[in-house]
């Protein structure tokens, strides 16, 4: 007997917007489920906002649980935020990730410990984790290290 997959993706409109589920159905000798809800999410009317979330499948009982939980929105071209939760196997918030942008300046937030900051203007930035900060300026290739004093951060 071989494998045999199918996924399936469906959308439903309500009146403030769509909301999506992709759901994965597996035969085969290792492993088995029917209809396991990979990823579902909610996009709103305007296409501004929403959220994503990835659930995890344990093959061993074959339930779903929540893996990965996404908030976004679009405030403008230049302004977005994004917040993430991760969980761990006991179904806990384990980590965290927050990105936001406001042009030129993008941060993103790390298990509220981890900072990565940087400015497409300037082509500055820094890596700050538990409070020790690492600078840089330029960007791609030309990007170096620098004394954060140097580049006022």
């Amino acid at each position: 007997m071989g494998t045999e997959a199918t996924i399936r993706l469906t959308a439903e409109e309500e009146s403030n917007g769509i909301f999506w589920d992709m759901f994965l159905t597996v035969d085969s000798p290792e492993i088995s489920f029917e209809d396991y809800n990979m990823i579902s999410g909610f996009v709103n009317n305007n296409g501004n906002e929403g959220f994503w979330n990835l659930n995890t499948i344990f093959n061993d009982t074959g339930s779903e649980q929540l893996l990965l939980e996404s908030v976004w929105e679009v405030i403008s071209d230049d302004e977005s935020t994004l917040d993430m939760t991760i969980y761990n196997e006991q179904g806990e918030a384990d980590g965290t990730v927050t990105y936001s942008k406001n042009v030129p300046v993008h941060e993103m937030v790390i298990n509220s410990s981890t900072v990565i900051y940087w400015n497409t203007e300037d082509e500055i930035g820094y890596i700050s984790d538990d409070g020790e900060k690492m600078c840089w300026e330029g960007r791609g290739t030309t990007a170096s290290d620098v004394e954060c004093s140097e580049v006022g951060l």
